[in-house]
């Protein structure tokens, strides 16, 4: 079997290999989608982190001088 036939695949090489073209182009898409949205997702989440510490800590400061003061 020489290339040319393998590529040819007896008459079907068009269909054939049109399909693994779409397929992985299809499978890269799917990566990239899922890849995009777990980053946007990490990035928020480190954002309320922050902002849930950042809260948290002016409560506790807010409680500690108001234990003082009373």
């Amino acid at each position: 079997m020489t290339m040319q036939e393998f590529f040819h695949m007896g008459g079907h090489g068009f269909y054939i290999w049109t399909s693994y073209a779409v397929g992985t182009v299809v499978f890269i898409g799917l990566f990239l989608m899922v890849k995009f949205q777990r980053d946007k997702i990490i990035k928020q989440l480190r954002r309320r982190y922050r902002q849930q510490k950042s809260v948290n800590e002016q409560n506790s400061k807010t409680t500690a001088s108001s234990n003082k003061a009373g």
